[in-house]
């Protein structure tokens, strides 16, 4: 396998509220229709508590999720309206589960744009080679979140 070819194994979104306590987990699956990713429901909510403990194996086990063959089937869990509230009270960050030279995550901070939009700075990507312990995990998001903030 070229080295240079990046395969993505899934996507989700991360958001720390403004509190700084809560976060919020938006899933995503691979429509095999069109290739892309489509945001799915519910919106996973958790405590502080639930991050600090199981963070990281919430995130990669929200994006070892199957890809669909039309996610124009999939039911409109998660509203328009409930995306932008959730962007207005969360700083958001974006992550790829993806095998370059091996599997590793791409966290992306993102700034606001216009509705569901976001500019992204490629100063600011961060990528893990896994494995990486929970904590380390932690670390390299809170500081993707100071970028997004």
């Amino acid at each position: 396998m070229n080295k240079s070819v990046t395969k993505v194994l899934g996507v989700c979104c991360v958001g720390r509220h403004v509190n700084g306590r809560d976060y919020v987990l938006l899933k995503f699956v691979r429509d095999l229709w069109s290739g892309a990713h489509v945001g799915i429901g519910p919106i996973v909510n958790l405590t502080n508590d639930e991050w600090e403990k199981k963070g990281f194996s919430l995130v990669v086990r929200s994006m070892k999720v199957k890809p669909i063959a039309d996610a124009r089937t999939l039911p409109k869990d998660v509203t328009l309206k409930e995306l932008l509230k959730i962007k207005r009270k969360h700083t958001l960050v974006r992550i790829y589960y993806q095998k370059k030279a091996g599997l590793e995550l791409e966290i992306i901070p993102l700034h606001s744009g216009h509705g569901w939009r976001f500019d992204i700075f490629t100063e600011e990507v961060r990528t893990v080679a896994l494995p990486v312990k929970n904590k380390q995990f932690l670390k390299i998001l809170s500081d993707a979140f100071e970028d997004a903030s």
